[in-house]
């Protein structure tokens, strides 16, 4: 059993939650419980996330989307927001969220470990978004086909990756934005790599894409975004003594 003041003052801190220029208001968004037995992580702070979790046995639960955000407008609480504060309420969940903090972190972020799992070389930060750069970078110890590099993703991740092949088929310089980082195409093309590798990508960032000759892996925005949390919530096991699950809630995106 852990203090959750102790918790969310060791993730501010690891994280770096208060340092990082984000839409999302992170750290921790709503407190419950003030002793935490268990730990659940989920991508997105949502009704079926908060119900898992407290079938689980969760005291707090960490994701990556939060319930709070500084470029949504206030609105009345609606059904589906009435809902998720429901469960929280009714169980004393706490809820911390990590958004750009659990993309960007060199150890625990999503991209960081997407590149390890690809075994890419001589990582670095790009993908600048708001003005942070979020994604990593890094090269093969050889070229591989596109087909292989989906493959590897499907098998870490459990997603069927979209291979978009605009460019290259076999490809060595590869670029790893999670989520939704098609909006990184003309970057990645600017760098001068073979292959984007995102989450999701939009129409037209297709076209940028396809107008560039670069490849594109969308490997699921959902998919690519579950590392992070996953890692950080082993972490706090490891810290503090705490039991950790990991709820799916997926959307198909």
């Amino acid at each position: 059993m852990a203090e959750l003041k102790k918790i969310v003052s060791f993730l501010d801190q690891t994280l770096c939650v208060k340092k990082i220029e984000d839409h999302s208001i992170n750290g921790l968004q709503f407190e419950g419980a003030a002793a935490v037995k268990k730990v659940a992580c989920a991508v997105d702070a949502c009704e079926p996330s908060f119900r898992k979790a407290v079938e689980q046995g969760a005291q707090m639960i960490l994701v990556h989307h939060g319930l709070l955000w500084n470029h949504r407008p206030i609105q009345p609480f609606r059904s589906g927001l009435k809902k998720a504060l429901g469960v929280l309420f009714e169980n004393d969940l706490s809820v911390y969220a990590a958004h750009l903090p659990l993309d960007l972190h060199a150890k625990y972020g999503n991209n960081a470990m997407l590149c390890c799992m690809l075994g890419l070389r001589g990582q670095k930060l790009w993908g600048e978004y708001g003005g942070v750069n979020i994604g990593y970078r890094g090269e093969l110890a050889k070229e591989e086909n596109l087909g292989a590099i989906a493959r590897k993703l499907s098998s870490s991740t459990g997603a069927s990756p979209k291979i978009l092949a605009y460019g290259k088929q076999r490809v060595k310089k590869i670029g790893v934005v999670s989520g939704g980082g098609g909006y990184a195409a003309q970057e990645a093309a600017d760098l001068g790599l073979d292959l984007l590798i995102t989450g999701e990508i939009k129409q037209h960032e297709a076209v940028v894409a396809r107008d560039l000759g670069l490849s594109v892996i969308a490997a699921g925005h959902y998919a690519t975004e579950t590392l992070g949390v996953k890692a950080a919530a082993t972490l706090l096991k490891n810290k503090f003594g705490v039991a950790t699950v990991f709820v799916d809630a997926p959307t198909g995106v």
